[in-house]
């Protein structure tokens, strides 16, 4: 593969990781207070 190949691939991967770890950051930085479940599960049993 040429030089430019290389760079183009290592620009991608670092896109694709840091998007990754936004994606992390975003989910474990939200607070608990945010997150509501309803209070009765309907099974339909």
């Amino acid at each position: 593969m040429t030089l430019v190949g290389w760079i183009l691939m290592g620009i991608s991967w670092g896109v694709i990781l840091g998007l990754f770890v936004l994606c992390l950051v975003k989910v474990f930085r939200t607070q608990k207070a945010n997150i509501r479940a309803p209070l009765e599960i309907e099974t339909d049993d």
